[in-house]
């Protein structure tokens, strides 16, 4: 299941019709047949990118939310799914960045606050 397909399930409920009738609205049914497509493109991706965040804050992923949120949109309009690989900039030594790394298709490094946001990345 994906957050997108609630519209459409309140609408096969025919629960925007009862909220119209409840508010006194005479609204016509909502045309949910770009919405739709685009569930069905959401659902169904056809390829997979691997991306390698490496953030200070990783523990924490919603620190990143918006970084998230935006990779995930982008692999929606690429036919896309995005699967993400976690890495701690404190972890990362020269020693071991190649393993690390080896397996992204890329690397997203967020932008950090100061000397300290980008100390180690």
């Amino acid at each position: 299941e994906h957050l997108y397909k609630i519209p459409l399930n309140l609408q096969g409920q025919n629960r925007e019709q009862i909220v119209c009738d409840h508010l006194k609205l005479d609204v016509p049914e909502a045309d949910m047949t770009d919405w739709s497509a685009m569930v069905d493109k959401v659902m169904n991706l056809k390829k997979q990118v691997k991306i390698a965040l490496v953030g200070k804050y990783v523990e924490l992923p919603d620190a990143y939310i918006s970084v998230v949120e935006a990779l995930k949109h982008s692999g929606y309009a690429n036919d896309a799914e995005i699967k993400l690989n976690w890495v701690n900039a404190n972890d990362v030594t020269t020693e071991n960045v190649t393993e690390l790394l080896k397996d992204a298709d890329g690397i997203i490094v967020p932008g950090g606050f100061g000397h300290r946001g980008t100390e180690g990345k």
